[in-house]
């Protein structure tokens, strides 16, 4: 199951959610290996 998470962040919570974003992309593509 792939998850998209349509969140655009506004200002300084941007680098916090692009930080997030990758940690959540790289933990999907390990459980779905």
């Amino acid at each position: 199951m792939v998850v998209f998470i349509p969140f655009y962040p506004i200002g300084k919570d941007s680098r916090t959610f692009c930080i997030l974003r990758a940690y959540l992309t790289a933990v999907s593509t390990t459980l779905l290996t």
